[in-house]
């Protein structure tokens, strides 16, 4: 039985299928992909093993390059892991390392009720939206590759397709809010929104993904530097014309608009049902 068939996601243009995909890998991927198995296996005993038991489908989005998507192949060696990246031009770049990986397949797409904002880049008004059916995937998974919309508040739509559960790695000042960040990263972020013509964001603590009974959280050692595209996903430019694109092609800019110098700690979600 194909990956496909046994996990019921249909809708999504696969990247062994794509005309043109890299014809090698970035040499940077590697690495990453050696980093974020360490980060997997570092995680906390219960969403750590959440995915290590798994026998069934694992559905990774926004795994980029197939970054996540092939360390999860290797920490879950009995679970289809099935990677959706809305980025087709970093999912291009997965191809040919992914395919070392007998239970990875990678595909462009995104999960139903996503993209909160869909200005990723030039493609973004055509990612396939995967169909999902209920209980299409064992576990879903995320290394900061859902928007903070995307997870805190447009769970109730895909949480349906999710077995078992969904594990989360995401900003802690998603969950906390903006006001949790201490006072220099506040008026930094202000900052940024006014260069960029865009509202000062604000939004409550979260104490549940709709959908989901159960909700834990535990703190972890990984920060990530708030970049653009880190703040695209914070949804601080969501609205206006500022794509995804756009933040990654600001940090090679003569004065970046969208880069700041701080780093922000990420927790894990462990979401049950």
């Amino acid at each position: 039985m194909s990956q496909e068939s046994r996990s019921g996601i249909t809708g999504v243009r696969w990247l062994d299928e794509l005309a043109d995909p890299a014809s090698e890998t970035p040499e940077y991927v590697g690495p990453m992909v050696a980093e974020r198995l360490a980060h997997l296996q570092s995680l906390p005993a219960r969403p750590r093993g959440m995915l290590a038991d798994s026998d069934g489908v694992i559905v990774d989005v926004g795994p980029g390059e197939g970054v996540s998507s092939m360390a999860l192949a290797q920490i879950a060696p009995r679970a289809h892991v099935i990677g959706l990246e809305a980025d087709l031009l970093h999912l291009r770049g997965a191809w040919p390392m992914c395919q070392k990986y007998a239970n990875l397949r990678l595909g462009w797409g995104a999960i139903p009720g996503t993209l909160s904002n869909g200005n990723v880049n030039a493609d973004a008004g055509r990612v396939p939206v995967a169909t999902l059916g209920p209980g299409a995937c064992d576990v879903l998974f995320s290394w900061a590759g859902l928007s903070r919309l995307d997870a805190y508040h447009s769970s109730a739509a895909w949480a349906p397709s999710v077995g078992r559960a969904c594990v989360l790695v995401l900003p802690e000042f998603w969950r906390k809010g903006v006001d949790a960040l201490p006072g220099a990263e506040q008026a930094a972020i202000r900052d940024v929104c006014a260069r960029a013509g865009v509202p000062e964001p604000s939004w409550d603590r979260a104490t549940s993904l709709p959908g989901f009974s159960g909700f834990e959280v535990w703190p972890t050692d990984q920060k990530l530097r708030a970049r653009g595209w880190l703040l695209w996903l914070s949804g601080l430019f969501d609205g206006s014309g500022i794509s995804f694109l756009d933040t990654l092609r600001d940090r090679r800019a003569a004065e970046p608009r969208f880069q700041l110098a701080f780093e922000v700690p990420l927790e894990v979600v462990l979401a049950t049902k």
